[in-house]
């Protein structure tokens, strides 16, 4: 798998936000997150509180496979105490393997999974207001076979390239769990453009350079929609699942159906003039069911790029809660190679159940 996950960060207003798209949000009187009125680049963002640790999990990555973990953050001026701002994790997301610190004096540094010191930068790295670029490649080594590379604002050359890193303080080795962290206790930040992947599989296998998020909305039905529209006016089915990503989006309006092999399909609005390189397609549905059974299974994600035959990821079983499913397309079908503007732009994607 090179795909782990992504998380655009735009939209969250509360925990209940974090926790629908995948997050276990934990700490001691955490207040509720916000998105900010203008975020990175104005695509939104979240803040973390003093204190609040989230954490993805995710299917166990290999000990000789590399986990890449890239982030905006940015820190608000403060007295500046040490802290971790990042673990990487395994044995179910409870030992550490690798942790970044941040520093007294604004300089990066890194830990092995005992604590103990492996390299550090030079200080004053990170600036206070200022949107910094954070990647991190790890290699989950057993004992101290384990790699680290370090990455700030330059994706080319790494501040700090770290070898023979002990990675298992527990029975297990790999990684299947990071954790972002605010140490502060006087202070906060605000989190961007989050990406997280590894060198096995498709596309991306490697460093790709500064990510943003661009969220796409449905804007346009195609011939194919046989779900039905709940909640009345504005007609369009794609105006029924054309909501922000968080709990804030209207649940009196949706799409519905109890049929296997039924297709919603829409268009989406072109990308902002001046992308330049594509990493990939991501499509997220939040969906649930209305029973307590076993039906519906998996629900289907499903896109259509030019004149190749439509391709799908099937993700569930659904549940009766809302949950936030995520398929990610490194490549284009149409072209079997990375994606281009023009090929988003003609981008058609919906939803079925199989």
């Amino acid at each position: 798998m090179a795909y782990i996950f992504s998380d655009p960060t735009t939209g969250y207003t509360t925990i209940a936000d974090m926790n629908l798209q995948g997050w276990q949000v934990t700490g001691a009187g955490n207040p509720e997150p916000y998105s900010p009125t203008k975020g990175r680049f104005g695509l939104g963002g979240f803040r973390m509180y003093p204190n609040m640790v989230l954490q993805r999990n995710f299917v166990a990555v290999a000990n000789t496979t590399s986990v890449f973990l890239q982030f905006a953050r940015k820190w608000a001026a403060g007295v500046h105490a040490e802290g971790v701002m990042l673990n990487f994790l395994n044995n179910g997301g409870v030992d550490n393997c690798l942790t970044v610190w941040r520093t007294a004096n604004d300089a990066i540094q890194v830990r092995d999974a005992f604590g103990t010191v492996k390299g550090t930068s030079a200080p004053n790295v990170l600036s206070a207001n200022t949107w910094h670029v954070i990647c991190v490649r790890a290699l989950i080594g057993s004992l101290a076979n384990g790699t680290y590379d370090v990455y700030v604002d330059d994706m080319v050359n790494p501040l700090l390239t770290l070898t023979g890193v002990d990675t298992s303080d527990g029975a297990t080795t790999g990684c299947d769990a990071i954790q972002l962290s605010e140490f502060q206790s006087n202070q906060d930040s605000e989190v961007s453009d989050i990406f997280c992947w590894s060198s096995d599989g498709t596309a991306p296998n490697g460093l790709i350079g500064d990510v943003r998020h661009y969220p796409l909305l449905p804007t346009s039905d195609t011939i194919n929609v046989a779900w039905t529209e709940n909640g009345g006016a504005p007609a369009g089915r794609f105006e029924k699942v054309n909501d922000p990503l968080n709990l804030t989006f209207d649940t009196a309006t949706y799409n519905s159906t109890s049929a296997a092999g039924v297709l919603d399909e829409f268009g989406f609005a072109d990308l902002p003039a001046g992308v330049i390189n594509i990493v990939g397609v991501m499509s997220i549905l939040t969906a649930k069911k209305t029973n307590s059974g076993t039906e519906p299974g998996p629900l289907e994600h499903r896109i259509k790029s030019g004149g190749a035959a439509a391709v799908t990821v099937a993700v569930g079983p659904l549940t009766t809660d809302y949950v936030n499913y995520q398929a990610f397309w490194g490549e284009d079908p149409n072209t079997a190679a990375t994606w281009v503007e023009a090929g988003v732009n003609a981008l058609l994607a919906g939803y079925r159940i199989p």
